[in-house]
């Protein structure tokens, strides 16, 4: 493999397709941001889709993770300094764009859908905007977020009183004497006046459980064990919930709440629910997938009237990759509410297992245009038994959305079956004289997908 030898990356020749993937989102960024004079605005629209289309093809192939640390580019865990020859226009618009808007870190899971894409384009294209989230933003596949944690604390909103017994617990030497500490720190978070303040409640958390790996297996470590187990009840839960999006410890607080389990998960899950920012709620979805708990909950949260607490339910079971909630999640596809099918669909597919890809396959009819888009892309999703091609030809030629019709045409070419790539080929070679030049590109580049570049010489 050639080498950049002032980087030490692979040569441009071989770059990975997570490069390929940054260069067409940022591609579309400074589409979006040129606005020639001397253009109509179809003319722009249709530069627009285009740079979009290039965005969702390269998004098909691989997810993105990118990140900007010290002034320094990271992407794929490689550093791409600015005089390397991988770096182009295309990548460092979407580098100023990220810079500009206050955000650090990019993520982008493979098969994103085309409208979050352009949304994030958008975004990026006017880092002027002023955002009260400080940079934040997710969607179901995309997730940006600022280089520092947002709403940091300041310690001492401590209580002097309530710091001077957590002094006390770290000079305590002997069993009796750290169990006398204990048991006074618990009082404080039970009585008035500080009975339940989520400050003093994480702040003697914190405490025990530093304490108590510091001290390993030295007298004290049962008193502090178990004033640990006494301290988290559903009351010091919900508060140690509460202080997780502004506090400075948060990693520090996870594992904490992990110790709770389930009840940890229940309080962020009503936390999701009632959080005002974007900031809070991807905190709180984060800190439930990190707790990889509360399954049950979830479960239940899908019978739930309220359409948004279902989306978030489903939308964790996806993230949290609980296999066996297929079966919980495949009747969402038929929900009246679209909002929920949507994210039933994107739970299942995130799932991958054959009952969820079978399910999300007859979706192919749905009136919702990402519906059907995800139910070709479960097509060509499945492991094992490649599923017939009938259904994706029939729906091809009924189909009016543009991304969908994409989404079909590379299906087509990751099954690479004889009636496939007879389909293919007669859109390249346009044999009705009704495709459209976007419709002919896809089809090639999914015959080189079913074929291999050989297919060049068809054309020729």
């Amino acid at each position: 493999m050639q080498k950049d030898s002032a980087t030490n990356v692979p040569h441009e020749s071989t770059f990975e397709p997570a490069l390929l993937l940054a260069r067409a989102l940022g591609a579309l960024v400074a589409q979006l941001r040129a606005a020639d004079a001397d253009q109509s605005a179809v003319t722009q629209r249709d530069q627009v889709r285009r740079a979009l289309r290039a965005a969702v093809a390269a998004a098909r192939a691989t997810a993105l993770e990118m990140q900007l640390l010290d002034g320094q580019l990271h992407l794929g865990g490689r550093v791409l300094a600015p005089d390397t020859s991988l770096r182009d226009s295309a990548l460092d618009a979407l580098v100023d764009g990220l810079a500009a808007h206050g955000s650090m870190v990019l993520d982008v899971r493979r098969a994103a859908a085309p409208g979050e894409l352009l949304e994030l384009a958008r975004l990026l294209s006017t880092p002027g905007a002023a955002r009260a989230d400080q940079g934040a933003w997710r969607s179901w596949s995309v997730r940006i977020t600022p280089g520092s944690s947002p709403a940091i604390a300041d310690s001492t909103a401590v209580p002097e009183s309530v710091r001077a017994v957590l002094d006390r617990l770290t000079s305590a030497r002997d069993d009796a004497a750290t169990q006398a500490v204990v048991h006074e720190l618990l009082r404080m978070v039970t009585t008035v006046p500080w009975r339940d303040d989520p400050i003093v409640v994480e702040a003697v958390a914190l405490r025990l459980v530093s304490e108590s790996r510091r001290r390993g297996a030295r007298a004290g470590r049962l008193a502090l064990e178990t004033g640990i187990r006494r301290l988290l009840t559903p009351t010091a839960i919900d508060a140690l919930v509460k202080r997780l999006p502004a506090s400075s410890a948060r990693d520090e607080l996870m594992p904490v709440l992990a110790r709770a389990g389930d009840l940890s998960v229940h309080a962020l899950v009503q936390l999701l629910q009632d959080a005002d920012t974007i900031a809070e709620r991807r905190i709180c979805f984060d800190a439930i997938v990190a707790l990889d708990a509360g399954e049950e909950a979830l479960r239940e949260a899908l019978q739930d009237h309220r359409w948004f607490v279902v989306r978030n339910a489903a939308a964790l079971l996806g993230e949290m990759g609980v296999i066996e909630a297929d079966v919980h999640l495949i009747p969402l596809l038929t929900n009246d509410d679209e909002r929920i099918r949507i994210a039933g669909a994107r739970a299942l597919m995130r799932l991958g297992s054959e009952r969820a890809l079978i399910a999300l396959q007859g979706r192919l009819v749905d009136e919702v245009a990402e519906l059907r888009r995800l139910a070709a892309a479960a097509h060509g999703a499945r492991s094992q038994g490649k599923p017939s091609t009938t259904a994706l030809l029939n729906a091809l030629d009924v189909e009016l959305d543009e991304d969908v019709m994409l989404e079909i045409v590379a299906v087509l070419g990751t099954l690479g079956s004889p009636d496939a790539v007879q389909r293919l080929l007669r859109l390249v070679r346009n044999e009705s004289g009704e495709a459209e030049p976007w419709m002919r590109e896809a089809a090639y580049t999914a015959l080189v997908a079913a074929r291999g570049a050989g297919v060049q010489k068809l054309f020729e």
